[in-house]
């Protein structure tokens, strides 16, 4: 089976832009997560099945061990990480994503605190109260 270049696996003509959108989706979760939303588009990848499948919630319910991502860069994700080209976001419809247009920095923020406790449980760092005298004294300062 043929495969249009930067398409997962859809055949027929070549639709660049929506190739592109595509890549622009793989690259903004991978700048987000810090890895990539699949393995590879086949269908040998569980991620990239479920991509196919549009089963979402179960996509990103999979990633919450290793990455918290914000409702608004989810939803985002969702439009531009559709398998079939006809039905992903436009590119005017992902310029005007309200995530990309007006970021909420309460929701930002929100996000940042999930991401840092998450990595403070994960990695076992305790948290220091002042003046708790967890140190032996012996700073540089």
């Amino acid at each position: 089976m043929a495969t249009r270049p930067g398409e997962p696996s859809a055949v027929g003509m070549y639709d660049a832009l929506a190739a592109d959108l595509w890549s622009i989706g793989c690259i903004l979760f991978t700048m987000l997560a810090g890895f990539p939303p699949m393995g590879e588009a086949s269908e040998e990848d569980w991620w990239f099945r479920t991509l196919r499948a549009g089963d979402f919630p179960l996509f990103f319910k999979s990633h919450e061990r290793s990455v918290s991502l914000s409702p608004g860069a989810r939803t985002l994700l969702e439009r531009v990480l559709v398998v079939d080209p006809d039905a992903r976001v436009s590119l005017e419809e992902f310029l005007a994503d309200p995530w990309l247009t007006a970021p909420d920095d309460a929701e930002v923020l929100a996000g940042l605190k999930r991401e840092l406790a998450d990595k403070i449980a994960r990695e076992g760092i305790a948290r220091g109260r002042p003046g708790s005298g967890s140190g032996s004294g012996s700073g540089s300062g």
